[in-house]
C-alpha cells in the first residue's frame, strides 16, 4: 500500500520547500494550486508535486478535490506550513504496510508561534485526522475549519508533526483580519458583550486557566491575539449589519 500527499496552495513559496522535503517518501505529491503569483507552482514542480489547479471556493471543497484527484488508497492531506518529522514519516509508511483495518488515523499537531513551540492554552497538541482511505474519507465544507469524515474505524498515530503557521506578528495580525472577514459573514453575531466582554474571557481562559502564561511572551501574544480577533470578528459584523441597513 503506498501513499498520496495532498496539499492546497496559494503564493505559499516561503513554506513549500520545507514542507516538500519532509515527505519526499511519499509515492506520490499533489498540490492543487488556487492561483498563486510567486514561484509556488516552479517550487512544486521542481520537487516532484503533482501540479493542478482550481478555483478556491470553500477550504472543504478545496481539500476534497485534492484527495479525489491522488492516485494512492491512502491520502496523507497537510497543509505547505506543516512539517512531517521523520518518526512520524516512519510511523505512517510502517502502519500502511501493516494493512491497517483502520480507515483513518489521527495526527498529532504541535503549534510554533513566532518560531517557538506553544505547550499550553490549548493549542499544545491537538489531534485531527489527516491520514485516510481515500475512498472511505468526505471532507464536510466549510469556510473555515474543515475536517474529514472517515466511514469505519479510526485510531491515532504516535510522533506528531509540527505547524509553522504564524512565523511574525505581521502573519499573526494578517491572518486574523482574513479569517475574520469570512467568519464576521459566516457568523453575524454582534453585541457590546461580544466585542467588549467576551475577548477578556477568552484572554482569561487561555493564559490562565489553559496555562497559555507558562508558554512565556509567545503563550501572552497567542492569548492577546485570540481574544483580539474575537473583537474584531464581532465588530466586523456589526459593521455588516450597519451597511446592509443603509
Amino acid at each position: 500500500m503506498s501513499v498520496s500527499v495532498a496539499i492546497i496552495t496559494k503564493n505559499e513559496a516561503h513554506n513549500l520547500t520545507a514542507c516538500l522535503e519532509t515527505v519526499q517518501w511519499a509515492s506520490e505529491i499533489v498540490v492543487v494550486d488556487c492561483g498563486s503569483t510567486d514561484n509556488t507552482i516552479e517550487i512544486a514542480k521542481a520537487m516532484g508535486a503533482k501540479v493542478y489547479h482550481r478555483f478556491f471556493d470553500t477550504y472543504g471543497d478545496q481539500k476534497q478535490y485534492a484527495a479525489d484527484v491522488c492516485t494512492q488508497e491512502w491520502v496523507l492531506s497537510i497543509d505547505a506550513d506543516e512539517r512531517i518529522s521523520t518518526e512520524l514519516a516512519n510511523e505512517i509508511q510502517q502502519t500502511i504496510q501493516s494493512s491497517p483495518q483502520e480507515n483513518g488515523f489521527y495526527l498529532t499537531r504541535v503549534n510554533f508561534l513566532y518560531g517557538k513551540r506553544l505547550k499550553y492554552g490549548g493549542v499544545g497538541t491537538e489531534k485531527i485526522l489527516r491520514l485516510f482511505r481515500k475512498n472511505f474519507a468526505t471532507y464536510k465544507s466549510r469556510s473555515l475549519h474543515e475536517y474529514v469524515e472517515v466511514q469505519g474505524k479510526t485510531a491515532s498515530l504516535k510522533y506528531p508533526f509540527e505547524h509553522h503557521s504564524i512565523p511574525d506578528l505581521q502573519t499573526h495580525w494578517e491572518k486574523i483580519m482574513k479569517y475574520t472577514d469570512i467568519e464576521a459573514v459566516k457568523k453575524p453575531k454582534y453585541s457590546f458583550l461580544r466585542i467588549v466582554i467576551l475577548p477578556w474571557v477568552k484572554f482569561i481562559g487561555i493564559f490562565v486557566f489553559k496555562l497559555g502564561f507558562l508558554d512565556g511572551y509567545e503563550g501572552y501574544m497567542w492569548a492577546r491575539m485570540s481574544a483580539l480577533s474575537k473583537s474584531i470578528r464581532a465588530f466586523k459584523a456589526y459593521k455588516n449589519a450597519q451597511n446592509n441597513i443603509e
